[in-house]
């Protein structure tokens, strides 16, 4: 199944000129020097400049110091990325064959990148403000609904050799990672959380089940839109409610940053860039691949058109990351803190 992610010189004439062409011009120039060089002047005695504009070279000098001063201050920045893809090259040529298919495992990798730089993170700052503790909750429950059916069955890994293992252990690795920091909020360094900004779900219902605004919908369309792959209800509706809930997890997150008055930390930026990151990644590979989930036999509503829903999904998490994406690009161009403009919809969710 291709693309897939399931099992399942002329040389001149001998002629030799007798001459060279110009020599008459150049012996019959007065002002021609050795090796054909003008000493024309500009002056008694001055040589005229041969050299380029002076503004011009002063604005790349200007330039190359500014990259230089950009270097220097998102140091951290770039050995954090570089350190991401030092990885991702040595699972791709150790654990992979080359399948399109790796995109899902890339994607994978970079989530667990993501939570173990944020544990770290947490755990060497000795806080947790700015995390929202229902964004890592909504996480947990992702990883957890997915293994539930990679664990299991085959239907829905990776093609590419990275799915024989390496797929389930880094999801295994962000269960872990993202566990740690739910630990982390709710006992070792839960008198730093700020649960005053943390008002996802606050809707009528006490606001530690507020993820359930999150949980119950992506369930109900789990329900009408899951694939077949396992041919296992459970298991399928798992992994699509897995799907669901990833592209809404970011939202307790993203709220919490725009109730904080915008302010987002270093660290935390880069851990929901790089889960949007991830996001894109596979996105990439369903658009190639979402029609061999279409089943019009398939026994659930909208089995016709799962396919086209698991791509919906997706591209729904990359547009609630749109506004935020733009600022961190803005922040990484002027090595400036990052701050998103407050939402009014913050108030009301």
């Amino acid at each position: 199944m291709s693309n897939s992610a399931f099992s399942h010189r002329n040389v001149p004439g001998s002629s030799v000129p007798t001459s060279i062409p110009g020599a008459d011009a150049y012996g019959s120039n007065p002002n021609m020097m050795h090796g054909g060089v003008s000493s024309h002047t500009n002056g008694p005695g001055t040589p005229m400049a041969t050299g380029g504009d002076p503004s011009k070279s002063r604005r790349r000098v200007n330039d190359a110091q500014k990259v230089k001063n950009w270097i220097r201050t998102n140091q951290k920045q770039l050995f954090l990325w570089l350190g991401l893809v030092v990885a991702v090259l040595f699972v791709y040529h150790v654990f992979s064959d080359g399948d399109f298919s790796f995109l899902l495992t890339l994607g994978s990798l970079i989530r667990t990148f993501a939570f173990i730089v944020l544990a770290y993170y947490i755990n060497t700052k000795k806080t947790v403000a700015g995390v929202s503790l229902k964004f890592l909750q909504c996480y947990m429950f992702t990883f957890i609904f997915r293994l539930s059916s990679i664990l299991f069955y085959e239907g829905y890994l990776p093609y590419d050799k990275s799915g024989d293992y390496m797929y389930q252990v880094c999801e295994v690795l962000s269960l872990l990672a993202v566990t740690t920091c739910i630990f982390f909020a709710s006992s070792t360094f839960n008198h730093t959380y700020e649960k005053n900004f943390d008002i996802f779900g606050n809707l009528k219902i006490p606001s530690e089940l507020g993820n359930l605004y999150a949980l119950l919908p992506t369930l109900g369309l789990a329900l009408i839109f899951h694939p077949s792959l396992n041919s296992n209800f459970l298991t399928d509706t798992a992994w699509t409610w897995a799907l669901c809930l990833e592209s809404v997890a970011i939202l307790p997150q993203i709220i919490m940053f725009t109730k904080r008055g915008g302010t987002v930390d270093e660290w935390t930026s880069h851990v929901v860039a790089a889960l949007g990151m991830a996001r894109f990644f596979q996105l990439i590979f369903w658009i190639s691949s979402y029609h061999e989930l279409n089943d019009k036999f398939n026994q659930s509503i909208g089995g016709e058109h799962v396919g086209h829903f698991v791509v919906a999904s997706q591209v729904l998490q990359l547009l609630l990351m749109c506004d935020y994406f733009y600022f961190y690009m803005k922040a990484l161009k002027t090595g400036r803190p990052m701050i998103m403009h407050p939402a009014v919809v913050a108030d009301a969710v």
